[in-house]
């Protein structure tokens, strides 16, 4: 694919979703395309989960008071699960059930901070992060919702820790991990068996993943996004127009919906200044698709991205600024 920038900010109808007091720090969209949201108070040193409700242009508060900033968060199936306080390197797995709006903290097999999770079409939790097995290797831990009860994917020899974590509609699990040389490697879990393909033609630092419901993996680095096609095992540069940042790049995102690939990223362009950028890839040509007033503040950071595709395909954007971002996407 030889994909190009063609700037088409205005395909999108950006909305500010003010998260009174709070700052969102993760956002996902679940059953019905209902909007939920992490808040952080800095001032307070509290958290909860938010729910967006549109005809109040409001946040409502669900609960689940935080001590520690929240950590991934995930949802399927009607369940939301939160990583939140840290006691004594353990950290808490919170479950939301939005059905029920009943809280449950999980008991957790394993010690250690999670670095990301994703659930499958049942709600069956998977994560992963700092903690090992017994064969000193980070591994996957499996929470099953129906059983409460925790058990681990086979050891897959992990060469460093996982940053991220995605699983596709067909049940195929995709984990992204980098050892302390910044070399990333690619883990696919599929019919109860580890591959491991290669993707040194990426280079060094990848930072994040995801993949969609056809055999491809999406892999960021600060300057680069890539293409794996499972089938063929070929690693294409996608040409992304990220943008080139004087100083430290801090956070990045990608998420593929409906056919379209997004990337948040957010760096440093001065010592405390930092720019911020929402980009997507629909059709082989790239857009850039920043909300406006994430585009024109100089301190915006981008704490995340979901998507739902209802009657129209929405991109909502967390940032630190007090807001979420609801992006419609005008051609539908």
């Amino acid at each position: 694919m030889n994909s190009q920038s063609n700037a088409a900010a205005a395909d999108y109808a950006w909305q500010a979703m003010p998260m009174k007091g709070m700052t969102p720090t993760s956002i996902v969209s679940a059953n019905a395309g209902i909007v939920f949201a992490t808040g952080w108070s800095y001032p307070n040193q509290k958290g909860s989960l938010q729910r967006w409700s549109p005809m109040q242009n409001s946040w409502t508060d669900l609960g689940g008071t935080f001590t520690d900033v929240p950590g991934p968060m995930s949802q399927g199936n009607g369940l939301i699960y939160i990583a939140g306080n840290t006691n004594n390197g353990l950290q808490q797995i919170n479950k939301y059930s939005i059905i029920n709006n009943v809280w449950t903290t999980l008991n957790t097999t394993f010690k250690g901070t999670v670095t990301a999770m994703t659930v499958d079409n049942s709600g069956n939790l998977y994560v992963t992060g700092n903690f090992i097995n017994g064969n000193n290797h980070n591994y996957v831990a499996v929470f099953n919702p129906s059983t409460s009860s925790w058990s681990e994917l086979p050891d897959a020899g992990f060469s460093g820790a996982a940053l991220a974590i995605d699983m596709d509609k067909n049940g195929v699990l995709y984990v992204l991990t980098q050892d302390f040389s910044g070399n990333p490697s690619l883990y696919i879990y599929q019919n109860n068996a580890w591959s491991t393909p290669s993707i040194s033609g990426a280079g060094q630092n990848l930072d994040t993943m995801c993949c969609d419901n056809n055999g491809n993996a999406y892999l960021m680095s600060d300057t680069a996004i890539y293409q794996f096609a499972v089938v063929t095992q070929t690693l294409t540069n996608l040409k992304a127009p990220i943008p080139a940042y004087s100083g430290t790049v801090s956070n990045t995102y990608l998420l593929h919906a409906d056919g379209v690939l997004y990337a948040g990223i957010t760096g440093y362009t001065g010592p405390t200044a930092t720019s911020s950028a929402v980009l997507a890839l629909q059709g082989g040509n790239w857009s850039t698709i920043t909300p406006p007033k994430i585009a024109s503040n100089n301190a915006a950071v981008i704490f995340g991205l979901a998507a739902t595709d209802m009657n129209s395909l929405n991109l909502f954007v967390a940032a630190n600024d007090g807001n979420a971002y609801d992006g419609k996407y005008l051609n539908h």
